[in-house]
């Protein structure tokens, strides 16, 4: 999603460039992205007819990506894991093969930006169903640390 609009942004910035016609001489449009990313595009007449555009994209700098199973003691990441397999032992067919802690960039965590790292944890998991492996996802939270985890989702 990220790529598509740094995409979408860049284009647009030479879409302007070229329409500012230059003049004969040259000219910077400068377009703001996102807040990580942000572009250049010169654009310079080099004849009646022809353009040149030269796009320059330049990252900005970003806050680090939170780990989310970092945010939480080894015991809560751990209370969370168990009730996942719980989950999957008594309230499905799907038979758990492999469960991990989801990637920090993972949409779901962005989904569910109401929670704080410390308090929300998504586990990826394979699971076997029909003699299909099928990759799930499930996530778990708490509004704060007090409160016991409680899951938010289970799915694709």
């Amino acid at each position: 999603m990220k790529k598509k609009s740094r995409i979408i942004g860049i284009s647009i910035g030479i879409y302007a460039a070229i329409l500012t016609g230059c003049n004969g001489k040259t000219e910077e449009v400068i377009t703001s992205i996102e807040p990580a990313i942000s572009a250049t595009m010169t654009a310079e007449k080099t004849t009646e007819h022809k353009k040149t555009i030269a796009v320059t994209a330049t990252p900005q700098p970003t806050a680090k990506a939170t780990n989310y199973s970092k945010a939480m003691s080894a015991d809560d990441l751990n209370k969370a894991e168990q009730l996942a397999r719980n989950y999957y032992k008594d309230q499905t067919s799907f038979q758990l093969i492999s469960i991990h802690v989801a990637e920090d960039d993972s949409e779901l965590y962005e989904a569910n930006s109401e929670y704080q790292p410390g308090n929300i944890i998504i586990f990826k998991t394979e699971t076997s169903h029909a003699g299909e492996g099928v990759y799930r996802y499930i996530t778990f939270a708490r509004k704060n640390l007090e409160d016991e985890f409680e899951m938010l989702s289970e799915g694709y």
